[in-house]
Order: structure tokens, then sequence, then C-alpha cells
């Protein structure tokens, strides 16, 4: 659950995480993603790209240079399908709650039985697994 907690921090802080449906309609998200957005080409991709261009040349720093810049880039084609996609991925974000409540359950009541049957086959100095 830790984890659904902290990708659900990380995309409410660029305004991806979806809301439901009963929330009133504010202006404020819609101005905080295009910030985002702006600030994720103009401060990280358009200085990474010409930093490329200058090496165009010398091949090794042209792959030292793509190792970073191509991961950023695909960050932005992600941020932009993540924002054209997010009634969709509400959808999925409600089944995996689902789901995880479910599967936790499941776990926590294997992991009892688990150490029930193993102790008592321990104590009769029997052990099935």
């Amino acid at each position: 659950m830790w984890a659904v907690n902290l990708h659900r921090l990380g995309f409410e802080m660029v305004g991806l995480w979806p809301k439901s449906k009963c929330t009133k309609k504010s202006l404020w998200p819609k101005i905080w993603i295009g910030v985002v957005f702006i600030l994720l080409i103009f401060v990280s991709n358009i200085p990474m790209i010409c930093a490329v261009i200058e090496v165009w040349g010398n091949m090794i720093l042209v792959i030292d240079n793509l190792h970073t810049t191509l991961p950023q880039l695909i960050i932005s084609i992600k941020y932009v399908i993540f924002r054209r996609k997010q009634t969709g991925m509400f959808k999925i974000i409600k089944c995996l709650a689902l789901y995880s409540v479910d599967l936790l359950n499941h776990i926590i009541m294997n992991n009892y039985n688990y150490k029930y049957i193993v102790n008592y086959n321990i104590r009769n100095q029997k052990l099935y697994l």
C-alpha cells in the first residue's frame, strides 16, 4: 500500500492523479499542468537537445548526452499521454485498489495458514510442504 501512496503523491504533484467525479471544477489544476509541462520542455528538454547538437561530431559525447536526453524526452511524451488518458487511468487505478486490498487479505491469510501448518508439522516431527 505504501507504493500506491508514493505514486499517488508523485502523480498529484505533477497534476496527473485523476480526481473523482464529485469534486468541483477548478482552473488551478489546469494551470499547474501547463506550468509543469512548460518547465519540463523549456528547462530540461531544450537544453539537453542543444547539448546533443553541439557535440554532434563526436560519437562518444553524443552517446553520453543521449544517455540522459532520451529518458527525459520519453518522460515528456509519457506526461502528455497520461494527461490525455487520465479518465482511463482513473478506472485502472480503481481496479488496482480493489484488487490490491483483496490480494493483501489473501496474502495475510495464506501466510497465517502456512505458519500454522509448518509449526504443527514441526511439533509432530513431520514436515509436509
